[in-house]
């Protein structure tokens, strides 16, 4: 099997499954016995895979196609949201009880920094100078120094942050805010605040940004809609997906989006253009999905 392919994940027997990007279909169904897969994340040069594993609370950085484990070690509490740097060398994660990790690969330690309860997503500024940790207990972002691996900035919100998303060129942040009128905050990374923002739906929010930064796409499980907004002609649109509808991802250099609902075990994908989302391409997946990746060609 070779990229461009997505790969699903699902509990609680460890279901695996291969599928192609356009049109969907399934091409390869395996299984990671006795591992719950709650968060993957592709490296940029497509070779590996890290994981968080819900059933054991560990991360672990696998080789693809064949989903041998490299390196993994037990993690102290349950992981949500797991990323890994351009080398393969380092894992990060944040887990339930209010900590961020850095799993260093090659000697098997951690690094472990207390932001605060109920961190649900993290990202990466794509220099890797930074994460921003964004935690709804207190309706705060943790900005972390990466290199230092120190907290530099607490940031303070007006609701429960649920996701965060950098734009290409690191210059932007996108933070989904979950309430009675949820919306998506838009960050300049550098200053920190607040230049633009864009209500849709109630959440909780998952975030997908396009490269090129045109279209934002938030997911919202308590409506079980895509809200898709155009950030150039300031034009939005809002899209039934199903129930539970979680995880979303655009494909590189595309205006083609895939969200999950996880209650209708499915997989849809749809292209957005000038005149919003088109007929949405649907994909059937072994229940309980936790998350899917996008395994595409090296950036």
């Amino acid at each position: 099997m070779v990229p461009p392919l997505g790969i699903a994940f699902s509990v609680p027997q460890g279901d695996v499954s291969f599928f192609r990007l356009g049109p969907m279909e399934l091409v390869h169904a395996g299984r990671l016995t006795g591992w719950a897969v709650v968060s993957a994340e592709v490296s940029l040069n497509a070779q590996w895979l890290a994981v968080a594993d819900g059933a054991a609370n560990r991360v672990a950085l696998l080789k693809l196609p064949e989903l041998f484990e490299l390196s993994g070690a037990v993690i102290g509490g349950a992981p949500l949201d797991v990323d890994v740097d351009v080398t393969g060398q380092l894992i990060y994660a944040v887990t339930n009880n209010g900590s961020f990790w850095c799993y260093h690969v090659g000697s098997g330690t951690f690094d472990t920094l207390e932001v605060q309860l109920w961190p649900r997503r993290f990202a990466i500024r794509p220099d890797g100078s930074e994460a921003w940790v964004v935690c709804g207990g207190n309706n705060t972002i943790h900005v972390v120094d990466l290199r230092q691996f120190v907290r530099t900035d607490t940031l303070i919100l007006p609701l429960p942050p649920t996701d965060i998303q950098f734009s290409r060129d690191g210059t932007r942040a996108y933070v989904a805010m979950e309430g009675d009128t949820g919306c998506v905050a838009v960050f300049d990374a550098s200053s920190r605040e607040v230049i633009q923002q864009h209500a849709c739906g109630r959440g909780a929010f998952e975030l997908a940004l396009s490269d090129d930064a045109r279209f934002v796409a938030a997911s919202d499980s308590a409506t079980g809609r895509l809200y898709i907004w155009d950030t150039v002609s300031g034009s939005a649109w809002d899209v039934p997906v199903g129930r539970h509808a979680f995880r979303t991802r655009f494909a590189r250099h595309s205006h083609v989006c895939y969200v999950m609902s996880i209650e209708d075990t499915r997989l849809l994908r749809l292209e957005i253009g000038e005149g919003g989302p088109g007929p949405a391409d649907t994909l059937h997946i072994m229940p309980t999905m936790k998350d899917f990746v996008l395994w595409e060609e090296s950036q």
